[in-house]
């Protein structure tokens, strides 16, 4: 605002007010239009948000290094078989004890399968620990999912939750695992009307999480109804059904 004053004419300052108009602004809330929301993927430590510059949406990924306490196992062996191994100094076992579970040898379990959701599943058909104990093994002898032979099952039947025991002459029969990639164990029944097979239960049936009464014979790549008197060397009486 000017006036004149003394003959001449001076620009009059203007007074801000004790609560000026620019501290009333900064007091009102902000729109929200550009705020960043930040919101987690369930399952990962990544946060995924969007942040708008300029009318522009941009999608801004931060990950998070989440360091995990080791988890404690508990374990104890269970009974001892002999020794073996090319030095003789290889100690086997019947059964072992892991997170308050007791495990024998031909149970079923689940096994971790790196990354994937889906574990392995097989019979266990050795358990041992090295001469300085730092390292504790099993051998299973794997079942495989139709998913994992699905060019093998065109036209074929098969239950909604059966699995294959893999047989025949091929190194990939069984597997080595570290005992405590163990998980749980896994309840399969075999409903093979074979002679040699206890024959289950209509309760042992209806409970089983998974069935199996075929082979897939890895060495010539198909489905086989009958097996021999042994699968890798051990009875096949270890992989029917247990008797009462």
């Amino acid at each position: 605002m000017v006036k004149r004053w003394r003959g001449g004419w001076v620009r009059e300052r203007r007074r801000r007010p004790p609560f000026s108009s620019v501290h009333r602004r900064a007091s009102r809330p902000r729109s929200t239009s550009n705020t960043n929301y930040i919101t987690p993927d369930s399952g990962s430590a990544a946060f995924n948000f969007t942040s708008q510059e300029g009318g522009t949406l941009s999608r801004i990924t931060m990950t998070m290094i989440i360091e995990e306490e080791p988890k404690t196992v508990e374990f104890k062996w269970g009974i001892k078989r002999g020794k073996g191994g090319k030095k003789g100094n290889m100690q086997f076992y019947e059964s072992f004890t892991l997170n308050g579970v007791d495990y024998a040898l031909f149970d079923t379990v689940y096994i971790k399968n790196g990354a994937q959701p889906e574990p392995h599943i097989g019979k266990i058909i050795k358990i041992w620990k090295t001469p300085s104990e730092k390292s504790r093994k099993i051998k299973v002898q794997r079942f495989v999912r139709p998913c994992e032979i699905s060019k093998l099952l065109t036209g074929i039947k098969i239950y909604y939750n059966e699995l294959f025991l893999t047989c025949g002459d091929c190194t990939e029969l069984a597997t080595i695992n570290p005992l405590e990639s163990i998980t749980g164990k896994c309840n399969v029944v075999c409903i093979s009307k074979d002679s040699r097979n206890p024959q289950p239960s209509d309760v042992a049936f209806r409970k089983a999480s998974f069935v199996f009464y075929r082979y897939f014979d890895v060495g010539q790549r198909k489905i086989v109804d009958e097996v021999d008197d042994k699968i890798a060397g051990i009875d096949v009486k270890n992989f029917f059904n247990k008797t009462a």
